[in-house]
């Protein structure tokens, strides 16, 4: 009786216990390749397989929604006594919502190549080492979303070895500015004639680019919708001397990422026709019919269309070939200083000139004036750099003043020799100019000499921006620096950052330590501005991304693993040393 109820019991024992281990999805299950899903309660913890679970990118930096992901399965050991084996990837390690879709994960490719693609694979052999790849897409939902990878197997039971979960962050990752190359001209080139700008624009992934502008010192000059861009440019509609040329592309999402080189332009400026008055000499007395004559010297290229001869704006002759001469009546003219202007005009309406003042003394009883020479710059000369005007005054009255003027515009004045002025050619405009001395006596009466120079450009600073580059995000604190090189000496250089001026320098190097934290995450404008001693300016400005938002989850992660590992540690000493006390207490070794 006793036999017969002991075998009664045994027998309910076995039923209680096939209910529990016997597994609710049949072996069919695992047929081949397919969606599958399982449930941790359906299968015995029973393996001697190994499985772990790697992803690029790592999960210690967020992802974009839609961003691809690359997931491995690795498997490693033996599995003996099994019928099938098969790798899985999943959601969950629940009975529901275990398929990766279920979580909004897209699987763009499986480990079997095939068309039809599957979360589960079946393998052999069933020892060794094994790896399994998947490609998803993201998750376009904002948040945590994990997934797990797993090892089954079927035989008598059904096992299976669990690895992960690789937990994903997905938020709304900033979409990087549009990155522009200007490949030419190079920065700091000189150029003339016609030039053509080209470079690239690129998009930041997720991104397109809308439109890509030209400028030349601020002033549109073209623009397209080609990544691959090549701007015509005619440098001689610029003045010679230094401009900024810039690049500015704007994305899909008025996103706009620039590049800026300084240029030098340096066209040949036609030069002016040179006059020279051979007769009669400045200061001259003069009475009845004169004879004025001049030479005139073309520019390269040129030739001369006319000659005019005036007092005032009286024209009294003129002449269209060598020598070029005309008489003037000074009987038509009241006794006393005048005037006498000769000026050329070439086929290319250039023009010179040059002014001298006689005497007309008709009666005999006109006053002496003073008599007014330059001796440098000559006349018709070209000037390239800073010059000195110097010139004689000799005159039979004391002198009240002695007054530069360069283009009507007074240069100084002087009471007593010598009469020499430092002139900054920064100062002055490309092209030409006039220069005039007047001397006045004490009975006021006024002699001068007039000359026609000419300017070339001359350049202002260029400034080229070395760090930091236009590509990448920054973070923390970084050396922004620049190398610049002067026009006419270097006044100031000014570090500004979204159009505030963060800090200045007067002498290289031209380099500051900026701390981005201070700056919202996202485009960052850097300009940095060099003004010479002569007031000019040359700059140089480029957009770049700051990203101190993410940068601190990676240091939580490691974190709260070192302490996680830390406690892991604690806890097994604290666990190995109460085996140890216990076994010595059992043996009666310690009290």
């Amino acid at each position: 009786m006793r036999t017969r109820k002991a075998i009664l019991a045994l027998l309910a024992l076995i039923l209680v216990f096939s209910a529990v281990a016997l597994p609710v999805v049949s072996k069919s299950n695992f047929s081949g390749n397919q969606q599958y899903g399982y449930c941790d309660n359906c299968h015995s913890a029973s393996s001697s397989m190994a499985v772990t679970m790697e992803s690029s990118p790592s999960i210690s930096n967020p992802i974009a929604p839609g961003a691809t992901v690359t997931i491995w399965v690795n498997a490693s050991g033996s599995v003996t006594g099994a019928t099938q084996v098969g790798a899985l990837i999943a959601s969950t390690t629940g009975s529901s919502n275990s398929l990766p879709s279920n979580d909004g994960w897209t699987i763009q490719s499986d480990p079997s190549g095939s068309a039809t693609i599957y979360n589960y694979y079946k393998f052999t052999p069933y020892s060794g080492q094994h790896s399994f790849k998947w490609v998803l897409t993201a998750p376009q939902a904002t948040g945590t979303h994990s997934l797990y990878g797993r090892i089954l197997h079927s035989g008598s039971q059904e096992y299976f070895k669990n690895a992960g979960p690789l937990t994903f962050n997905v938020q709304s990752v900033p979409v990087g500015v549009p990155q522009v190359t200007i490949t030419s001209p190079l920065n700091a080139a000189v150029v003339s004639g016609s030039i053509t700008v080209t470079g690239t624009a690129i998009a930041a992934s997720g991104a397109s680019i809308s439109s890509v502008v030209l400028n030349i010192d601020g002033a549109q000059k073209g623009s397209t919708t080609s990544t691959t861009f090549s701007f015509a440019v005619d440098t001689i509609t610029l003045l010679n001397g230094a401009h900024t040329i810039q690049v500015v592309a704007t994305d899909n999402g008025a996103r706009t990422g620039s590049q800026s080189v300084t240029v030098t332009v340096n066209n040949a400026i036609p030069a002016n026709p040179i006059v020279l008055i051979v007769s009669p000499s400045n200061g001259q007395k003069v009475i009845g019919s004169v004879a004025v004559s001049a030479t005139v010297t073309a520019g390269q290229g040129a030739t001369i269309s006319y000659v005019s001869f005036r007092i005032g704006i009286v024209e009294f002759g003129n002449d269209t070939s060598q020598p070029y001469s005309a008489t003037l009546n000074s009987n038509s003219y009241a006794d006393g200083a005048h005037q006498i202007e000769v000026t050329a005009q070439d086929n290319g309406a250039r023009r010179g000139s040059q002014t001298i003042t006689v005497v007309i003394n008709n009666t005999g009883n006109a006053p002496n004036i003073p008599i007014v020479m330059i001796v440098n710059p000559l006349n018709g000369a070209v000037l390239t750099s800073s010059f000195n005007v110097t010139a004689t005054v000799s005159s039979s009255l004391p002198l009240t003043s002695v007054d530069l003027l360069i283009g009507g515009a007074s240069q100084g004045s002087k009471t007593t020799g010598p009469y020499v002025w430092a002139v900054n050619v920064n100062s002055l405009s490309p092209g030409p100019h006039m220069i005039n001395v007047t001397a006045t006596d004490n009975s006021a009466t006024m002699g001068f000499q007039e000359i026609s120079v000419s300017v070339t450009g001359h350049v202002a600073p260029i400034v080229h921006i070395d760090n930091p580059t236009a590509s990448g995000a920054y973070d923390g604190s970084i050396t922004i620096s620049a190398n610049v090189t002067p026009g006419n000496g270097i006044s100031y250089v000014v570090l500004r950052i979204n159009g505030q001026q963060v800090a200045n320098s007067t002498a290289a190097p031209f380099s500051w330590q900026v701390n981005t934290a201070n700056y919202p995450d996202g485009n960052t404008v850097v300009n940095i501005t060099a003004v010479d001693l002569s007031g000019k300016h040359g700059y140089s400005e480029m957009t770049v991304s700051i990203d101190n938002a993410g940068q601190e989850e990676p240091l939580i992660e490691m974190g709260a693993t070192i302490v996680a590992g830390t406690l892991s540690i604690i806890a097994l000493v604290l666990v190995l040393t109460t085996a140890v006390m216990f076994y010595r207490n059992k043996k009666g070794g310690g009290s």
